[in-house]
């Protein structure tokens, strides 16, 4: 938002940025309006991983853009209260925290359909998991799903049909 509001002073364009930053606020208000007074899922954030073992995942707290579009897509980031904003999870601590659904973040990456399969299976690893019980385990793919910027409001809706798939979501 306040990128936003630099960019557009810098290039003497604040109308335009004033406007643009009011769409965003408005498409998020309306993501959140649409979701208001479901159940709210324990969701964990996979930020990042390196291997199929499970053994290097990376998440993010409440002060992360992205536990911010969780929890206006109707989510609880299960890591919300960590010290770190970025940090590594263990295996054990996500038993404890019982997930109901895992998003794991792949932005940009060009994965085949065999691939994401195989990151989604590697949860089986922990069986135990809500969301692996329940088959709720997702990748998000798209480029710009870990940046901050003027297309936030699409990677909320997008983590809120996956939340939520029966909420009437905006379709903007």
């Amino acid at each position: 938002d306040a990128g936003i509001a630099a960019i557009g002073k810098a290039l003497s364009c604040e109308e335009a940025a004033g406007a643009l930053r009011a769409d965003i606020k408005g498409d998020l208000e309306a993501v959140r309006a649409a979701v208001s007074g479901l159940p709210r899922p324990k969701v964990l954030l996979i930020t990042m991983r390196q291997d199929h073992d499970l053994n290097t995942l990376y998440t993010a707290n409440a002060s992360s853009f992205v536990s911010e579009l969780v929890e206006c897509a109707g989510g609880d980031n299960v890591y919300a209260d960590s010290g770190n904003t970025y940090l590594e999870a263990s295996k054990e601590t996500i038993v404890m925290k019982a997930p109901d659904v895992i998003i794991e973040f792949h932005a940009g990456e060009a994965l085949s359909p065999e691939e994401q399969a195989q990151y989604v299976n590697d949860w089986q690893q922990l069986p135990m998991l809500p969301a692996v019980k329940n088959g709720r385990v997702y990748l998000v793919l798209e480029s710009h799903a870990l940046r901050p910027g003027p297309r936030v409001a699409e990677i909320a809706r997008i983590l809120a049909r996956l939340l939520h798939p029966d909420a009437e979501l905006p379709a903007r």
